[in-house]
């Protein structure tokens, strides 16, 4: 798949980040990446 931007990090910053930019062109195709924890 082709995005238009890519967010990395689920935090305050990274949603506002990808909201302002949904916001501003909503047709937008935007890709959220969280950080994921794995413990083995």
């Amino acid at each position: 798949m082709k995005y238009d931007a890519i967010v990395i990090g689920g935090g305050i910053l990274g949603l506002a980040t990808a909201w302002q930019c949904l916001r501003k062109k909503p047709g937008l195709k935007l890709l959220f990446i969280k950080e994921a924890i794995i413990v083995v």
